[in-house]
């Protein structure tokens, strides 16, 4: 039996995705706006990982490293980037070396694999 909650979960991380979009095209200050999107992004993977543990625990583990990866490496780390360097330009924010711009273009990557293996366990049976 499939699990229908898998694919309400891809499609909450598509509407972000639409959120996203809209929250940038309706605010005048990028600034604001990455923080504001940045918050979606840490905040739904969160709140996905937390529904997900209190209704089955980690029975679906490559749901969880899909989460996860996304949320350690890129929605924290950019979020993070932008709230302690708020005067500075984004272009020129690193982390460890790594450029912002370049670990948000990675960000959009893992996203995708983000919603891919959330997309997986929707298709794989119990």
């Amino acid at each position: 039996m499939r699990q229908k909650k898998f694919l309400v979960y891809v499609a909450i991380q598509a509407l972000v995705l639409v959120c996203v979009a809209f929250i940038f095209k309706l605010n005048l200050e990028v600034k604001l706006a990455s923080v504001e999107a940045g918050s979606l992004f840490v905040a739904i993977p969160l709140a996905l990982g937390i529904v997900e543990w209190k209704q089955s625990g980690f029975f679906r583990m490559s749901f969880y490293i899909g989460l996860l990866q996304f949320w350690i490496f890129f929605a924290l780390p950019i979020l993070g980037l932008r709230l302690f360097n708020w005067d500075a330009p984004f272009s020129e924010l690193s982390i460890l070396g790594v450029p912002g711009t370049v670990l948000h273009q990675y960000a959009n990557y893992s996203y995708i694999l983000m919603m891919a293996l959330t997309l997986w366990n929707y298709l794989r049976r119990r």
